[in-house]
């Protein structure tokens, strides 16, 4: 068989063992599949998801700090291509913060983190996606009371966060994430509102 029935093959003898979540069966043919067309056919983007499902297992069964380490940079890398293939750096970046903050905090480093949050909220302004919000609010909060950035950006990040928060509210669109944000990144951003400046 040709090359392009091979990845195709592939594409779909993957998608199969990731349904029975069989990650070390898929991860061969998901391999062949990524490898020989990342992009696909240029419309699906379901094979740098199930990546990430695959790497996650990886780093979440691995013998050592080292392996963690190098499946972390994968997981970054798959990240990277679908900027490549399909752009939405800015969606990108939240969705590698909030990866790093809640799945692989050990073995990132978290100013690396507070920069794509910031990355993402600066691209997407108020239409920053929810995911960011609580964690970005965290981050951001306990910078602002250590002093650890300067007194103008933790206000500008405040600011874009009542922002997002608003918008989120007022698109009507998953409810219950923002009834989670709500009852979180508000009181914390308004609990800034004390320091001086």
């Amino acid at each position: 068989p040709s090359q392009k029935d091979q990845v195709e093959t592939a594409y779909v003898l993957f998608k199969d063992q990731i349904k029975l979540k069989d990650y070390k069966a898929a991860f061969p043919y998901w391999k062949k599949a990524y490898y020989g067309a990342p992009a696909a056919n240029g419309s699906i983007k379901y094979q740098f998801e199930d990546g990430l499902k695959i790497y996650k297992h990886f780093y979440e069964n691995a013998a050592s700090d080292e392996m963690k380490k190098t499946y972390l940079d994968s997981i970054m890398s798959i990240y990277d291509k679908r900027i490549e293939c399909f752009g939405d750096a800015d969606y990108i970046a939240g969705r590698k913060a909030f990866d790093r903050y809640y799945y692989y905090n050990e073995h990132s480093d978290i100013d690396g983190t507070f920069d794509l949050f910031k990355k993402a909220i600066d691209g997407k302004k108020e239409k920053v996606d929810y995911f960011v919000i609580n964690p970005f609010t965290k981050l951001l909060s306990d910078r602002i009371i250590n002093e650890d950035i300067p007194l103008q950006e933790g206000k500008k990040y405040a600011g874009l966060l009542m922002q997002a928060i608003e918008y989120g509210n007022a698109s009507g669109k998953n409810k219950e994430a923002w009834k989670i944000i709500n009852a979180y990144a508000p009181a914390r951003l308004e609990n800034l509102e004390g320091i001086e400046g």
